[in-house]
């Protein structure tokens, strides 16, 4: 099977960033997801889970002060739930934009900014993280990371569906990546192999959503690959229903590599990933 390398590495990897749209899509709408699915399956433990987040970001937030509160009005009118929780979205607004270094008129000015990569996935992956803590705090850990899976496919289907039915075949799903990955916009380097027998091997050499994390985040495996790296599966059904993700090794796991391997289930007869040793053969070729 051949493989090809994509992508390029940036060191100190600057991105263009529109901020009121980030904060739109990984705080309010991430937010109102998860308010709203505990109100619909779990209504018992909302007033704790409010309770116990406010508490935490308190602790993380060092001013807490909307200046402009009417465009911060207007910012969360579309959602509900974050009408009636003001405080806590106040201290989320807050969370990203002290993490972000932007000031808050930059953010209603809503154009883009160049901000670091570390700063987006530190906002948004810790943000993520401070919730699922929360939850095991309520449920308990094992409890709470399988709810949290749900709470994250629940907000993919309510908030992802432009990503239903993208790609037509596994062939299309590698050239358009390829072609995004060489433009080099995250900075991230992939192996990528042929479609063969209706699967397709992508390799990942760097993960930014990983690298850049608090030491505290980084050692609690099970919580990382959580954040990081088990939505890709249900996602992967989401852009053809015929798709079909394994990802056994992973960086968030503690491994040197990241293994997708994406089977197309109209061509192949079995779904199995490979063993460690064909990844490690193929990783030694390109360094």
């Amino acid at each position: 099977m051949k493989f090809e390398r994509c992508g390029m590495y940036k060191k100190n990897l600057m991105i263009k960033l529109n901020a009121n749209e980030f904060l739109i899509h990984n705080l309010l709408r991430d937010l109102e997801n998860i308010i709203a699915y505990i109100k619909k399956t779990s209504p018992v433990i909302l007033n704790e889970f409010l309770e116990k987040l406010s508490v935490t970001l308190k602790s993380r937030v060092k001013n807490n002060e909307i200046i402009h509160n009417l465009k911060f009005q207007e910012f969360i009118a579309d959602y509900k739930n974050l009408v009636k929780n003001q405080d806590l979205i106040k201290l989320g607004f807050n969370f990203f934009k002290e993490i972000l270094e932007i000031s808050e008129e930059e953010i209603w000015n809503n154009e883009d900014a160049d901000f670091t990569s570390h700063q987006m996935s530190q906002a948004a992956n810790e943000f993520y993280y401070l919730e699922m803590k929360t939850l095991i705090d309520i449920l308990g850990r094992d409890e709470a990371i399988n709810y949290y899976k749900q709470v994250i496919l629940n907000f993919i289907h309510t908030y992802d569906t432009n990503q239903i039915n993208v790609y037509e075949s596994l062939e299309d799903l590698r050239e358009r990546t390829i072609r995004f990955l060489n433009k080099g916009t995250l900075g991230r380097v992939r192996l990528f192999s042929e479609v063969e027998n209706g699967q397709l091997i992508e390799i990942c050499k760097n993960c930014e959503k990983v690298e850049f994390l608090d030491k505290e985040l980084r050692e609690d495996k099970e919580l990382l690959y959580t954040l990081c790296c088990d939505v890709h599966i249900p996602l992967a059904k989401m852009w053809n229903e015929n798709f079909v993700l394994t990802l056994d090794y992973t960086i968030a796991k503690g491994d040197s590599y990241c293994t997708y391997v994406y089977h197309d289930t109209r061509f192949v007869d079995e779904i199995k990933h490979h063993p460690k040793e064909f990844f490690d053969e193929v990783v030694s070729n390109f360094e």
